[in-house]
Formats: structure tokens, sequence, C-alpha cells
């Protein structure tokens, strides 16, 4: 379950970033989200979020000298959208998306 965008309140948002090491890893990975939360008036308003990861790899290729070939990227992001127009009504319309790829990883056979 999404949290429904405030109403009552002004604008708000936040973001993070964050590192991370993986043991005999080739380079360091990061990790960066934000949201923000945006009232249009007292009876529509949208909150946004978004993301991008990357994780570092590990393993090395010795036949091409390619360090870390196993990187992974993610990265997606989510809007919501609600309307209120009155107490005993509203519509919350929500969006999401999100890419992850594996280097180095055979592919992905779909059905």
């Amino acid at each position: 379950m999404t949290k429904d965008p405030s109403l009552d309140g002004g604008f708000s948002g936040r973001l993070q970033a964050g590192t991370s090491t993986v043991a005999n890893g080739n380079e360091v990975g990061y990790s960066v989200r934000g949201s923000a939360n945006i009232p249009v008036n007292d009876q529509l308003g949208f909150t946004v979020s978004a993301f991008a990861r990357r994780d570092p790899g590990y393993i090395d290729n010795v036949f091409s000298g390619v360090s870390g070939i196993n990187e992974g990227h993610a990265y997606g992001g989510l809007a919501t959208l609600l309307w209120r127009p009155s107490e005993v009504v509203s519509l919350k319309v929500n969006a999401i998306y999100q890419d992850f790829k594996l280097d180095g990883a055979p592919p992905r056979r779909r059905p």
C-alpha cells in the first residue's frame, strides 16, 4: 500500500544517498532516492518518488581482463495522484516503473 498524498500541508520532500561495497568488488556502489509531496489545493495533490542504485560487481572475466562483470543497475519511480472532492468521495491513481539490469548474467528468457 502506498502513502496517500497529503492535501493539508504544504510541499515536503526527502532526499537520501548512500554507498556500498562488496568484498573483492571492482568499484564502490551507490544508492540515491528522493520523494516529494505536492499539494495543488485542498482537493488535489500528488506524490512522486524515485530511486537509482548501482551494485558493484565482484566477478572478473579472466579471458577479457574485465573486472566486476556482474555489476547491477536498478532504477524506478512511483507517482500517486489523489483527488478528493468531498469527505466521502476520492480517486487515487498510481503509476509505477522499475528497471533492473545485471551485467554478466545470461539473458532472461521471456515466456
